[in-house]
């Protein structure tokens, strides 16, 4: 099955690797053309664009080289292992293959610091350490093997190289020297120390991983999310929604406040225009049936008393509600 699988995408990438060929060859026929019969212009066109499709298939089929190496070795490391270290899976959507090789890593014993052998699987945004160096699936338990490995992600480390401590060995791969560089957590709580064979190859893994925290780093910024000051702006955004929420109780305690002024307001201009209503009547029914000398009711300037309190009334009470409106907007933004 998975021989069959390698022949196939063998079969499909060929012919398309071959364009590579095609745009060089044409090129160096550009090249050779006599000045007397100088390449036109469509020609030297067609050359840059066979280019810029060369170089746009070869990074597709780079993309579709590292989704294949997740998913493979998804497969291969111990599935136990794996889920420990990882939970949600190693075959993500956004997750790519970038390198791996062997490296060290620093264990302290008994005896002192000792190095055991890893494989390290470097991808876009994690870091995996499987124990066992260069061993098989078998070698490390088969389906249910228990052999450890580690998840450093890339997001929260920071790294740097141990130039002092370099101690080339007598033999490649020996117990003792090594190349080494630091992993640490930005936040202090854990570091991870690791040796590469060779000072070039440590210059490419830490070249490497640097890369990718840079890219990751620059990704959160553009959100508005550095990973590095998260607990600071986790801070600052619980101070805002303390504030916002000590506001919006003002605001309703406010609106309540005065909405009891308005109901206050109704109550007295209900019973205001109840007395105008009695006084009215009472002043137009006695200038018709009243006798010379006969009792007096209401005066002229008592019903203008109370007209004006009314209109006063009124007017107060639409300017509460304006407020009381305004405050209950206020809220529902907030």
């Amino acid at each position: 099955g998975g021989a069959a699988a390698a022949l196939l995408g063998t079969l499909l990438d060929e012919p398309v690797r071959r364009i590579s060929c095609y745009a060089a060859s044409m090129r160096a026929l550009l090249e050779a053309s006599c000045e007397a019969c100088p390449p036109g212009e469509e020609a030297s066109a067609a050359a840059d664009e066979c280019g810029e499709l060369v170089s746009h298939l070869e990074a597709l089929l780079d993309e579709q080289r590292a989704r294949d190496r997740v998913s493979h070795l998804a497969r291969e490391l111990p599935p136990a292992s794996l889920r420990a270290a990882l939970p949600e899976g190693l075959a993500l959507p956004h997750r790519r293959f970038l390198r791996e090789g062997e490296l060290r890593q620093s264990e302290a014993s008994a005896e002192g610091a000792a190095w055991q052998r890893r494989r390290a699987h470097l991808f876009n945004d994690i870091l995996l350490l499987v124990d066992g160096g260069e061993a098989t699936r078998e070698a490390l338990g088969g389906e249910g093997g228990v052999a450890s490995v580690e998840c450093i992600g890339l997001a929260k480390v920071q790294v740097k190289v141990l130039a002092d401590l370099d101690e080339p060995a007598s033999e490649p791969r020996s117990e003792g020297g090594g190349f080494p560089f630091e992993l640490s957590r930005v936040d202090g709580k854990r570091s991870w120390r690791l040796s590469a064979g060779s000072a070039e190859e440590r210059a490419a893994w830490v070249e490497s991983i640097k890369r990718q925290i840079r890219f990751l780093l620059a990704a959160f910024k553009q959100r508005g999310k550095s990973i590095a000051f998260l607990p600071q702006q986790v801070e600052k955004l619980r101070a805002e929604l303390g504030a916002l929420h000590t506001a919006r109780r003002r605001a309703e305690a406010e609106v309540l406040l005065l909405t009891s002024e308005v109901c206050a307001l109704d109550s007295q201009l209900q019973a205001d225009r109840r007395d105008l209503s009695r006084a009215s009547f009472r002043t137009r029914r006695l200038s018709v049936v009243a006798a010379p000398g006969g009792a007096n009711g209401p005066s002229a300037a008592q019903v203008s008393t109370l007209r004006r309190r009314v209109r006063r009334g009124s007017d107060e009470r639409a300017q509460l509600q304006c407020v009381a409106d305004g405050r209950v907007e206020e809220r529902a933004s907030t």
